[in-house]
């Protein structure tokens, strides 16, 4: 069996069983724990911290695949690049949590009357987009991309 064709089974069964994992604890374990309001609240934070942890990185991640294809060069001596990488969704978190501090009042408004509890708890949206998976994501993505484009063929 090719390399491709057994890496994709292992996808698909790795996707399968996270999708069957997420089934069991939104709809079995967290309705049984917690009340509506309750997971109202952790959906509507999850997602707003989701939307607002996509542009964190800053474009880095199609930068870097773009623009700087072989991410292991020893004679050019990209060893910094990691590091430099790292600084865009740092300055983007940065960026982000005080534009969300300087408008903050527009967003609560704009929830105050539908999801009140969403106004109590607004200040978990920061550490939840810093902790958030697709801010790193797409960084570490990009540099596995590019350490497979510059691997001898």
């Amino acid at each position: 069996m090719g390399v491709i064709k057994r890496q994709g089974i292992k996808n698909t069964i790795t996707g399968y069983i996270g999708i069957l994992i997420g089934f069991v604890n939104l709809i079995v374990i967290q309705p049984h724990f917690l009340t509506k309001e309750e997971l109202g609240l952790t959906r509507i934070l999850y997602s707003f911290s989701l939307l607002v942890a996509m542009f964190v990185p800053l474009g880095i991640g199609n930068a870097t695949i773009k623009y700087f294809p072989q991410f292991k060069d020893p004679a050019k001596k990209h060893h910094g690049f990691f590091g430099f990488m790292n600084l865009f969704p740092a300055l983007g978190f940065l960026l982000a949590a005080l534009l969300l501090w300087i408008f903050r009042d527009f967003f609560l408004n704009q929830y105050r009357r539908e999801s009140p509890l969403f106004v109590e708890y607004f200040d978990w949206v920061f550490p939840l987009i810093f902790s958030m998976h697709s801010s790193l994501f797409f960084l570490f993505t990009a540099i596995q991309i590019t350490n497979q484009q510059s691997l001898p063929s």
